[in-house]
């Protein structure tokens, strides 16, 4: 009855360990297969510089490159002025 009860223990853990790497494998294979499409369409350049609009951070960001492209002339200028 020991061997019995230890063949049927062997069993179960081996039909639980492969049920549990058929199962990841499964998923995994289903991840790597699985792409996102591209449902975007390709405009043109041109028709795009019409609709194209700067977002709040971009224009954020602009106006800090021109300050900063002031500053630099200021301090190049006072430079040239001084030497």
């Amino acid at each position: 009855m020991k061997i019995n009860t230890l063949n049927t223990l062997e069993f179960v853990s081996f039909f639980c360990t492969s049920l549990a790497i058929s199962i990841v494998l499964v998923i995994v294979s289903a991840m790597a297969t699985a792409r996102a499409q591209n449902t975007r369409p390709l405009l043109n350049r041109s028709v795009l510089n019409g609709l194209y609009s700067p977002t709040a951070a971009e224009r954020f960001f602009e106006e800090g490159r021109r300050g900063m492209e002031r500053e630099i002339e200021i301090i190049t200028r006072s430079r040239t002025l001084f030497s």
